[in-house]
């Protein structure tokens, strides 16, 4: 956690314009996450006020760290304003709120081209179709990198897969 902690602050004062921002846990397997604490919440809502409105900021990539929706609420927030290409989750831990709340987040970053999420479960078909419906209507995503969700339901890949059609690639794997 203090790692985390760490990094935070640095992206917060750093005075150079990083064009990518990459924060994780220490992920010893996909399945084990850093557990979220409510003594990080200032720290994050320090980092995404600092990141709010930077335009050089092109990649953000948050892996092996818990992020609930309290985080998630400020983080999407804060993003709207970066013209961000290159998103990526892996073992956040987002749930199924999480998840409605990343497919939000993707219909409104217009900018977004490249988009993975991994060692998150995609097992509602709900979320299935909101993800689905987020990338299928969007103007400029390109690539999709769906790993270790979960996807052994023919009717939730079919679904996700729907979406997929006018990407130039996407991938899935377990």
């Amino acid at each position: 956690m203090e790692k985390l902690q760490t990094d935070i602050k640095n992206y917060c004062k750093s005075n150079n314009d990083d064009t990518k921002i990459d924060l994780r846990g220490k992920i010893v397997e996909p399945s084990v996450i850093l557990p979220y604490h409510d003594m990080l919440l200032p720290h994050w809502n320090k980092l995404f006020k600092a990141l709010n409105g930077r335009t050089s900021i092109k990649a953000i990539s948050l892996m092996g760290i818990s992020l609930p929706t309290a985080v998630l609420d400020i983080m999407f927030s804060a993003l709207k304003s970066i013209n961000l290409e290159e998103f990526a989750t892996v073992s956040v831990g987002l749930g199924r709120d999480g998840f409605l709340k990343l497919s939000s987040f993707i219909r409104e970053n217009t900018s977004l081209k490249n988009l993975t999420i991994g060692g998150d479960l995609i097992d509602d078909l709900s979320v299935a179709t909101s993800i689905s419906c987020a990338i299928e209507n969007h103007p400029t995503l390109e690539l999709l990198i769906l790993a270790a969700c979960g996807l052994n339901n023919a009717g939730i890949l079919g679904n996700i897969l729907e979406g997929c059609k006018r990407l130039k690639d996407w991938t899935t794997c377990q």
